[in-house]
């Protein structure tokens, strides 16, 4: 029993001790901590998807068009303007070709009569260091192949950036998560240190001491 009663006053002795404002504050600083780097972490990892989504919208927004005609006829005479003299007689040797290859005669020879300063019969007269390019038919097809890779990568960058905000929306999650758990626990362990307060104010209970026996000699 005494034993017992010892041992329970070795522990009462040992809660008495501790520095429970030491240990809360060390507690409440080292959630404080993490929490802190956890809620820096949500913060960027939410602006870096705003950026991504931002990215995004701008890659998925078609093309502003011209709505004023007056517009459009300026910018095709802007660029017929400054054609060069080589590039014209190529466009029409191909030009006239297309309209004889087509049937379409009458129009063909229309069409070298307003342009008589050039030899429609060989390609030398557009110029000896010029390489010939394929029919208009073929500049078509290739035109439209072209347009069809560069929406083909845009879909990509675009697919590769949604996967990228998924990831990092997960990511969020789970720090929010952790935020969460952290904040738990340590409430948890609040209420632990509260116990452990009330026990040690609670009144300690001094054992009466019996008197010694005389001992004859």
């Amino acid at each position: 029993m005494g034993l017992l009663f010892q041992a329970r006053y070795s522990s009462q002795t040992t809660l008495d001790s501790l520095d429970w404002g030491h240990l809360s504050e060390d507690g409440e600083r080292a959630v404080d901590e993490r929490v802190a780097v956890l809620e820096f972490e949500l913060r960027k990892a939410r602006e870096t998807i705003q950026g991504l989504r931002t990215n995004l919208t701008q890659a998925t927004e078609p093309a502003p068009c011209v709505e004023k005609e007056e517009t459009n006829q300026s910018a095709v005479v802007a660029s017929l303007s400054s054609i060069r003299p080589h590039e014209k007689r190529t466009l029409n040797f191909l030009i006239n070709e297309y309209l004889v290859t087509s049937s379409y005669k009458l129009t063909a020879i229309t069409f070298a009569d307003e342009n008589d300063d050039q030899d429609f019969e060989h390609w030398d007269d557009v110029g000896l260091n010029t390489g010939r390019p394929p029919n208009l038919v073929q500049l078509l097809r290739e035109s439209g192949h072209s347009a069809a890779q560069l929406k083909s990568c845009s879909s990509q960058t675009e697919n590769n950036s949604q996967q990228q905000v998924t990831r990092l929306e997960a990511d969020i999650e789970k720090l929010q998560d952790e935020l969460n758990e952290i904040r738990s626990s340590f409430e948890a362990q609040e209420r632990e240190l509260q116990k452990l307060r009330r026990r040690t104010s609670t009144p300690r209970i001094t054992l009466p001491t019996s008197p010694q026996k005389q001992h004859s000699h």
